[in-house]
């Protein structure tokens, strides 16, 4: 029992010596939460002006990252549930486990690459399916965007995270938490 124990918390310092190194690699976008307040303003005003007759569709694979960016923008927000997720993201997702916590979180990879499979390096890595982004994917084009969502005790989305490759070849990241804040980086 006690080598289980160290083996957790190996893998635990493990988990949190790759969070770090990846905190250190970030920037955090300068705007101020009166911004984030009006960005949030703008959106719920552009939900409420869409037709009720507009149906959701899954989110297809393409190249058109701004257009993924507005359709997670206006069609995933914090407290909706997991069908509703599934209606607009579909059912291509992988459940991954939380670096931070011990939940599970939908990955959804958005890329036109059919055979892409995302397999984190390092072996205990891969066993313990993590939430990892792949950044090397983004970077290279093999990979349009990743969204992290996860979802509270009653299966209603509580955070989320999209992963995106902005202009000069550098990682933007959007991260919305459960009370509506806004945090963008660039990594």
């Amino acid at each position: 029992m006690v080598l289980k124990s160290r083996e957790f918390l190996l893998l635990m310092l493990l988990l949190v010596c790759v969070f770090l190194l990846n905190v250190g690699c970030v920037q955090t976008d300068s705007r101020t939460q009166d911004n984030n307040s009006y960005e949030e303003e703008a959106v719920q005003i552009k939900e409420q002006e869409k037709p009720e007759e507009e149906t959701n569709v899954p989110v297809k694979q393409s190249n058109d990252t701004p257009q993924k960016i507005d359709l997670i923008n206006t069609k995933l927000s914090i407290g909706q549930d997991a069908k509703q997720v599934k209606e607009v993201f579909g059912e291509k997702y992988e459940q991954v486990n939380s670096s931070e916590r011990n939940i599970v979180i939908w990955r959804f990879d958005f890329t036109n690459n059919t055979e892409y499979k995302f397999i984190p390096r390092g072996t205990t890595l891969q066993k313990m399916n993590v939430d990892i982004v792949d950044l090397e994917g983004l970077k290279n084009g093999m990979l349009d965007g990743q969204l992290f969502v996860e979802f509270d005790n009653n299966e209603k989305v509580s955070t989320f995270s999209y992963y995106y490759k902005g202009e000069g070849n550098v990682i933007n990241v959007k991260h919305v938490f459960e009370d509506g804040t806004i945090k963008e980086e660039t990594i």
